[in-house]
């Protein structure tokens, strides 16, 4: 099997419910749940497809995770999410691994040049994003 990882994040200080709004409103399916680690924090579930990730507010940005069983499937999800962030022109930088953790695809929009990316992957590591 083809596992796929995905990190990334979307700089806004858009609050979680109207981002969530914003999501679902163009057609990605969401939820918000609240975070059994932080007091009083919550996040967004991602439910696209057969793949799911999650953004959580961490004050005026989202750092994304997740994961999905196959490379085109965390594609096709974080893709639809990337095109709808562009639309509103929100600046964020997406990276989708393999199961080797090589980076496959990164989409972006409007990046400061140094943005860093951190995976959850089995290596945990930093990357720096290049426009």
């Amino acid at each position: 099997m083809n596992m796929s990882e995905f990190a990334g994040e979307i700089c806004t200080n858009i609050e979680l419910n109207q981002f969530a709004r914003i999501l679902i409103r163009n057609g990605i399916r969401t939820k918000i749940h609240l975070s059994s680690f932080f007091e009083g924090g919550a996040y967004i579930r991602v439910e696209e497809g057969a793949t799911e990730f999650f953004l959580e507010n961490i004050g005026e940005e989202y750092h994304a995770r997740g994961c999905a069983s196959s490379v085109d499937r965390m594609y096709q999800a974080a893709n639809k999410v990337s095109q709808v962030l562009i639309s509103f022109d929100i600046c964020h930088a997406f990276e989708l691994y393999d199961e080797s953790g090589e980076i496959i695809h990164y989409l972006h929009h409007n990046c400061p040049p140094q943005l860093e990316v951190e995976t959850s992957s089995r290596k945990s590591r930093k990357r720096q994003i290049k426009p």
